[in-house]
């Protein structure tokens, strides 16, 4: 089974950023170069709708539904119904007064800038058609580290 690795470097009320990057597996080679941006929320202690998942080792699985069509769901995320892996670009602390477009999903990018004054990733459809492209209809394991800069 084919892994990615989202190694988070970045973290603040705007939200938590890294890069997703394949792996990898026996079974399937990792795609040419797959690297990708990531968005999530902040920390705010795991609890549903305002907080980043824990780090870990996720099954990931194709999902679709009339609001987030062909996107990953993440497996067995501790205390957490549904995470996906879907477009957007803000991941910001609401109450915080910044911008969200998730409430505990990861959200991918082909880049990470400022987008209405606000750190975001960028080009998030296009990101996830070439992770669809890289995945398909396949599940996979994401390992989720920390790497923080400061």
């Amino acid at each position: 089974m084919q892994r990615l690795i989202l190694t988070r470097k970045l973290q603040s009320d705007q939200g938590t950023f890294g890069r997703l990057a394949s792996q990898g597996g026996p079974a399937r080679p990792a795609g040419p170069g797959l690297s990708l941006h990531t968005g999530e929320l902040p920390w705010r202690g795991n609890k549903q709708g305002i907080s980043r998942i824990p780090v870990g080792i996720y099954r990931c699985v194709p999902y679709s539904s009339a609001k987030f069509p062909a996107v990953y769901h993440l497996l067995n995320v501790p205390g957490r119904e549904t995470v996906l892996i879907h477009a957007g670009n803000f991941s910001g602390d609401k109450t915080k007064g910044f911008y969200s477009d998730v409430e505990g999903c990861i959200l991918v990018g082909l880049s990470a800038g400022l987008l209405s004054g606000q750190l975001a990733v960028l080009h998030s459809r296009e990101a996830m058609g070439k992770l669809r492209q890289s995945l398909g209809q396949s599940d996979f394991e994401l390992e989720i580290v920390e790497a923080w800069q400061v």
